[in-house]
Formats: C-alpha cells, sequence, structure tokens
C-alpha cells in the first residue's frame, strides 16, 4: 500500500476553562460502551477563543478555464463492492471506506485509495470494528469515522496507514463531522437534545448545546458545519409540526455559545451538505423540510455569506438543480457533474452535462460532456480535476469519472 503524505485543508483544543461536567454526565460518559472510565478522555466544557474559531480555508484546484477546457477520463472499479461509502481527500489521493452494510446483500467493511493522477486504486487496510453508515472528515493527517448507530470513532492515519480505535462520542445521536483546523467538531441530534463535542487527539471536549426551538412542538433533525472567515457555523434542519412547518437556521460558534444568524431565504432545508469556498459556504441539499414536508423531493443549491450584510444566493443551473452527490466546490468554482433535464416533480436520470459555477463573475459556463451518464455515488473536488465517484448501470463493481482539467485554461 502507498502511504499518504501531507493533507488538504477540508479543530485542536489548546485550552480549557475550569468548570468541570456535573458527576451524573461524567458518569453516563464513562462507560459510552467501552465499560472503562472514560470521563478523563472527556475535556472540560469549554468555549475558549481557540476552541470557536477555525482554519479551514477553501480547496485550491484547477481553474474555472482548466475544467472547461478539461476532458473526462473512465475511473476503473473499485477494488471491491461500494454500497454506502465515505471518502475524504488526503492531499494525495481519495480515501473511501466501504463500512460494511447489508444493501442488495452484505457490503463487508473495505478500504481502498484512488490515485487521479494515475487513475489507479490501491487497497488500504479495512476498518476494525466500526461497521454500519458512518460520517467522515480529514484533517490534521488523518481520516476520523463516526458510526451513525453507536457513536463508535475510529481513525485512519495516512503516515502508517493503521486503524485505531477512539473513545465513542459521549451523547448519541444522528451525527455530523466538520473539521475546523483546530479539531473535529461532531454534532449529535436525538429528540430534542443537539449536543456538540470537539475531538482533539483522542480527547473529547463538551461545546454548549445548540439552541432548540422555543416551543415544544420542534427539534433540531439533522446538521452541517463549515468554516467561513475564520468562523465555525452549523445549518440546522428544524423540525416543527405545526406552521410555518420545518424550516433551517444557522448558528454561529462564539465564546458566548451558540448564537443565531440571520439568514435570508433561498437556503436548503434539509439533507444538506455545507463547504467552504471563497467568501462563504456552499449549501446543497433539499429544498423540504426534514420530515414529509414535500411528496416529492426538490433539490436545493445556494451560497451562504453570513456577516455583517448577511446573503443567500440560490444557484440555478437551468436545466435544474442537481442533487448534492453531482457538486463538487473548490476555491473558485462549483461543479456539477449531471444537472437534472428539470426540477421536475419525479427523480431525473443522469445526463451527459456538466455545469461550472465561477465564482468571481457569478456566472454558469458549461463544462466538457462525458461520454456516458455520471454521477450516483458523490462527487469530490481534487487539485488534479472533479472524481465522480460512482456509474449508473455498472452493478456491484462500481467505476466511475473524472474531469481531468487542461494544462491551460
Amino acid at each position: 500500500m502507498r502511504l499518504r503524505g501531507h493533507p488538504v485543508p477540508v479543530r485542536a483544543v489548546r485550552s480549557l476553562s475550569a468548570m468541570r461536567l456535573p458527576a451524573a454526565v461524567g458518569v453516563a460518559a464513562a462507560f459510552a460502551g467501552i465499560g472503562v472510565v472514560a470521563a478523563a478522555l472527556l475535556g472540560a466544557f469549554s468555549t475558549s477563543s481557540a476552541l470557536v474559531t477555525g482554519s479551514v480555508r477553501p480547496a485550491e484546484g484547477p481553474s474555472v478555464g482548466e475544467l472547461r477546457h478539461g476532458r473526462w477520463v473512465r475511473v476503473p472499479a473499485a477494488p471491491f463492492r461500494l454500497c454506502v461509502p465515505v471518502a475524504v481527500w488526503d492531499g494525495r489521493g481519495l480515501v473511501v471506506v466501504e463500512p460494511g452494510v447489508r444493501v442488495n446483500g452484505w457490503c463487508p467493511a473495505r478500504a481502498a485509495i484512488y490515485d487521479p493522477q494515475a487513475n489507479t486504486w490501491t487497497k488500504a487496510a479495512r476498518p476494525a470494528g466500526v461497521i454500519g453508515e458512518q460520517v467522515a472528515a480529514w484533517g490534521g493527517g488523518r481520516l476520523v469515522l463516526v458510526t451513525a448507530r453507536n457513536g463508535k470513532t475510529a481513525s485512519w492515519s495516512a503516515a502508517d496507514g493503521r486503524w485505531r480505535q477512539l473513545p465513542p462520542v459521549p451523547d448519541g445521536g444522528i451525527p455530523s463531522i466538520t473539521w475546523t483546523g483546530r479539531g473535529f467538531l461532531v454534532i449529535t441530534s436525538r429528540g430534542r437534545q443537539t449536543s456538540a463535542f470537539m475531538l482533539n487527539g483522542d480527547r473529547w471536549a463538551r461545546l454548549p448545546r445548540l439552541p432548540q426551538p422555543e416551543t415544544e412542538i420542534g427539534s433540531i433533525e439533522d446538521t452541517a458545519a463549515a468554516v467561513s472567515r475564520g468562523a465555525v457555523y452549523v445549518l440546522a434542519d428544524v423540525s416543527h409540526v405545526a406552521p410555518p412547518g420545518g424550516y433551517v437556521e444557522l448558528f454561529r460558534l462564539t465564546v458566548a455559545g451558540w448564537t443565531r444568524v440571520p439568514m435570508a431565504a433561498g437556503a436548503p432545508s434539509s439533507n444538506f451538505t455545507l463547504t467552504t469556498i471563497a467568501g462563504g459556504m456552499l449549501a446543497a441539499g433539499s429544498a423540504c423540510p426534514g420530515k414529509g414536508g414535500c411528496m416529492v423531493d426538490l433539490e436545493s443549491l445556494a451560497i451562504l455569506r453570513p456577516g455583517t450584510h448577511p446573503d443567500v444566493i440560490p444557484l440555478d443551473t437551468r436545466p435544474g438543480v442537481p442533487a448534492p452527490a453531482s457538486i463538487a466546490a473548490g476555491a473558485q468554482a462549483i461543479v456539477v457533474t449531471n444537472p437534472r433535464i428539470a426540477a421536475a416533480a419525479t427523480a431525473q436520470p443522469p445526463t451527459r452535462k456538466c455545469l461550472i459555477y465561477d465564482l468571481s463573475t457569478g456566472t454558469w459556463v458549461p463544462g466538457p460532456e462525458a461520454p456516458t451518464t455520471q454521477g450516483g455515488i458523490a462527487s469530490y473536488w481534487t487539485p488534479y480535476g472533479v472524481i465522480s465517484l460512482g456509474q449508473f448501470g455498472s452493478g456491484s463493481r462500481v467505476g466511475g469519472w473524472l474531469l481531468r482539467p487542461a494544462r491551460h485554461g
């Protein structure tokens, strides 16, 4: 296996306050599925100035012109079956982990690295003891996985290619994970409790909980986080059974805790991702509230620019808004690998089209068409082009497509 080197930006806790967790919370965390006292691994409740800031920059890579004049290259099939993989860019390759699930049969836990320069796969060590659907993030030279079912946590090091078990997330719930440049921010949602933690090394530091709706008939269902201009933001899908129904809120982490950030209409409402881009964040997801808000699902894509003059810029790719799996974003461009034929009431098949949004001009330009339809699992921005992982019609041997940029735009 070829080991991987330096990471690219995609959270370290320098100081912790003296205020300790209540004894009951410490005891609850002490037996989080591992049968040993883990209170020593759970840092003090803190929102120090070092903890609430981030240092993630937009991912550098090819220019709009280089992508526009590039070409699609077929990615060979992965060395194992992909069902619900998670993948991160580690600076040299795309680390793809299949967590081990039952989807039309058993998909065992496996891992491999795709090298876009050589257009080849290399098998990597498989994760041990982390089975089931997961969330993942890359930072500080390692990949961190959190299992949605039980909060079990593991990391993979690029330096030695080995997996290590970490203490589980102290509180359970539906998790999201994000690298802030100072540590891994993990947020879990369960009922009306939305907890936040920062992982640095093998220690968890508890952050304040996210504010819930004032009434008892709403709760945060899902979250996604990103860093913009040194600040840590969380986009929250709020389920509400009474009018106005479900909605979305934006929070910023400060020394005083989580504060609500004003946000205009136009952001996705559920099932979203959040990516750092130049001057803001890209939110991609569904326009429907999280709990049964729509008869059919309609996607939504928008640029969020919180600050003194907050702004939300909805993006319509014309012919339609694509699913998040078809979107990859870098510092200056957003690539849509298979835009919808229309924002119709039924799911549309993938197309051969490709669209590129120029962040500097605020305009869409056409990209190169693929030899056949592409998309399916996810798309990833890299310095060597855009990887569209997954290929419709290829059965269990999923490959994909690489948009390889031209040398000169």
